[in-house]
C-alpha cells in the first residue's frame, strides 16, 4: 500500500455517479508515501481508509483497537435487538447493556474538522 497524491495538470478531473473521467495526459504525479490532507483531514502512508456514503480514517497504529471496538458495539447492538425481541422495550435493552456508554460524546484522542 501506497498514498500517492496528483495534481491536475490543466483541467480539474470530475466525476459523475461512480466513474470518473480518466487523468491521461491531464494530471502528473506530485508526490508518493507522503501525507496529503483532504477536506481538513490529514492522511498519513499506511493510515487506513473505510468508506461507503462517508469516509473515516483510521491511522493504522489504532486499526486493532477501532476494530475490537467497532465489533464490541456490533455484538451489544446484536444484543440490543435480542433483548427487545424478548420482550423488553428499546430504552430499556439499552440501559440494561450499558448502550449509551458505548459512544461517548467525545474522545480527546480523536480529532475532526
Amino acid at each position: 500500500m501506497c498514498t500517492v497524491a496528483y495534481e491536475p495538470v490543466d483541467d480539474p478531473i470530475g466525476s459523475v455517479s461512480q466513474f470518473m473521467r480518466t487523468g491521461k495526459d491531464r494530471v502528473r504525479v506530485a508526490a508518493v508515501q507522503t501525507a496529503l490532507t483532504v477536506d481538513d483531514v490529514v492522511i498519513h502512508p499506511g493510515d487506513i481508509l473505510v468508506a461507503d456514503d462517508g469516509a473515516v480514517v483510521v491511522p493504522a497504529s489504532r486499526w486493532d483497537e477501532v476494530t475490537d471496538i467497532a465489533r464490541h458495539i456490533d455484538r451489544v447492538e446484536e444484543a440490543v435487538v435480542e433483548t427487545v425481541r424478548a420482550g423488553a422495550t428499546l430504552r430499556g435493552a439499552r440501559v440494561k447493556l450499558g448502550y449509551r456508554s458505548l459512544q461517548p460524546r467525545e474522545d480527546p484522542s480523536c480529532t475532526s474538522a
